[in-house]
C-alpha cells in the first residue's frame, strides 16, 4: 500500500524532470487543517555538482503546479490546503546511497568504514562493486559492503605555481622586480643614492608631508 508521500513523489516526478532534476526525496507532514510537503530535488546521477538556485526556483514552481492540476484527478493529500518546501541536498548531507556518492565525484570525501575506521580520500569512480576513491596518493576501492556513510569536505582554493601570490610589500622585498616606482625615495628628491631610510616614513619638507608607500 502506497503512502501519501509515495503518491505525491508519483505525481511530482514527472515536473521535476521537466526541469533536469530528479526527486531525490519526499516528505509529506499534517500540521493543523494543512500538510507540509517537503521536496528535495538533486541532479540526475549522471551529473556532479550543485543544483543552482535558479533551478530549485523553477522546479518548485513544476511541483506546485502538478501538486495542483492533481486535485482534480489523484489528490494524494486529500484536496486539504498544503505548504510547500523545495530544496536542494548542502554539502552536509551524509552519502550514504550510490546515487549520493555518485554525485561526490572529483570531491574530497571523509568516509566512515564499517567498524568504526574513518579515512579521507577523494572520489575517482562509483560503480555496482563500490567506491574508487585516492587515498594519500594511492587508490583503493571500498566495496559498499565496508562503507557507512560519507561527508563531503569544503575545500578551499589553493594558489598554484602559475598563481604566484601577489607581492604586497615590494619595498621589502630585495628581489622585487614588479613595482617601477620602488626606486623612487620619497623623502629625499635630490638624492638618488640615497641608502639611509631611517626617517622616511615621516618626513617634512617645505611644509609638506611625505610619507613612502
Amino acid at each position: 500500500m502506497s503512502t501519501v508521500g509515495d503518491r505525491v513523489q508519483a505525481i511530482i516526478e514527472p515536473a521535476v524532470a521537466g526541469v533536469g532534476l530528479v526527486v531525490d526525496s519526499v516528505a509529506v507532514a499534517a500540521a493543523g487543517r494543512r500538510h507540509v510537503i517537503r521536496v528535495c530535488v538533486d541532479l540526475p546521477d549522471d551529473q556532479i555538482g550543485a543544483v543552482d538556485l535558479d533551478t530549485v526556483a523553477a522546479a518548485s514552481r513544476a511541483v506546485s503546479d502538478a501538486l495542483d492540476a492533481s486535485v482534480e484527478t489523484d489528490d494524494a493529500i486529500g484536496g486539504g490546503a498544503y505548504a510547500l518546501e523545495v530544496s536542494s541536498p548542502g554539502v552536509d548531507r551524509p552519502l550514504r546511497e550510490p546515487r549520493h556518492w555518485k554525485r561526490a565525484r572529483t570531491r574530497l570525501v571523509a568516509i566512515t568504514l564499517v567498524g568504526g575506521l574513518t579515512v579521507t580520500g577523494r572520489v575517482i569512480e562509483v560503480d555496482d562493486s563500490g567506491v574508487r576513491v585516492e587515498v594519500d596518493g594511492s587508490q583503493r576501492v571500498l566495496a559498499w559492503t565496508d562503507l557507512v556513510s560519507g561527508l563531503v569536505q569544503v575545500e578551499f582554493r589553493r594558489v598554484t605555481a602559475a598563481e604566484p601570490i601577489p607581492d604586497t610589500d615590494d619595498i621589502l622585498n630585495d628581489d622585487d622586480t614588479d613595482d617601477t616606482d620602488d626606486t623612487d625615495d620619497t623623502d629625499d628628491t635630490d638624492d638618488t643614492d640615497d641608502t639611509d631610510d631611517t626617517d622616511d616614513t615621516d618626513d617634512e619638507v617645505e611644509g609638506e608631508t611625505w610619507t613612502s608607500t
